[in-house]
């Protein structure tokens, strides 16, 4: 029986978690991409009887894409392909500070590989080796409105999806004119409740001027469920009319 594929980055918690959660059934191969294996997820496999492979990766390692996405792709045989979509979740948001003051260059690299260069490398392995395949392909990158307004603090995270969502324009401009295209779509849930908003509450007023707000988001009640996001994002990946809309932001 010929099955969907799905390959999902950033899956040890937050939105990645609750797709590939969700994912998990018979009827799917669902291959997980993150910097460390999830037992919720071995073990959601384990009783819906779900095809799961979850491969331990930092995306920060971005010279080692090609070995990555080569360990992803022999584990799939086209002939057992339904369709097929990557999911580029994985993010992150340090360094949270302003400009100059920033003491670890590390994480302005990390955060620029994390966000933007692992996903334009992985997009670029997807592509290349799969061009050939008689499948439906899809990719859905998961962004966010700083990706179009500056913040204070966020230069890092800001420019980082700022440059992912103009890559993913780019592809969609190429895409157009393909014998064999690949439907892709930006997706930007908003303010979601998971580690990351966590971690942005935590900041000072210094490093994030808008500290405070978030905070608020949480205290009340503000904050969109990371499973209602992942219900809305699996609708989108298997509507017809998936790629129709480029660039989607959620209400």
């Amino acid at each position: 029986m010929k099955k969907d594929h799905y390959i999902i980055t950033g899956t040890s918690r937050g939105i990645g978690e609750a797709i590939a959660l969700k994912l998990l059934v018979p009827e799917n191969k669902v291959i997980c991409i993150s910097r460390n294996e999830n037992p919720k997820l071995a073990l959601k496999a384990l009783t819906t009887k779900g095809d799961l492979k979850d491969i331990a990766f930092d995306l920060d390692n971005v010279e080692r894409i090609p070995e990555l996405m080569h360990r992803v792709l022999r584990r799939i045989d086209p002939e057992e392909v339904k369709s097929l979509t990557l999911i580029n979740n994985a993010g992150v948001i340090h360094p949270i500070m302003p400009i100059g003051e920033t003491q670890l260059f590390e994480r302005i690299i990390r955060n620029v590989n994390v966000n933007l260069i692992s996903p334009m490398l992985i997009i670029e392995y997807f592509i290349k080796n799969t061009r050939d395949w008689d499948v439906e392909r899809k990719i859905l990158n998961l962004n966010t409105g700083a990706a179009s307004r500056p913040v204070n603090g966020w230069s890092a995270y800001c420019s980082s999806k700022a440059g992912l969502a103009m890559f993913a324009r780019c592809l969609a401009e190429e895409q157009a004119d393909s014998e064999t295209p690949v439907k892709v779509v930006s997706f930007s849930p908003g303010v979601v409740d998971t580690e990351m908003q966590m971690e942005i509450r935590e900041s000072d007023n210094h490093s994030f001027k808008e500290v405070e707000k978030f905070r608020q988001y949480k205290k009340q009640g503000q904050l969109k469920n990371p499973i209602m996001v992942a219900d809305s994002i699996i609708e989108m990946i298997q509507s017809p009319d998936f790629g129709n809309v480029l660039e989607y932001r959620m209400d």
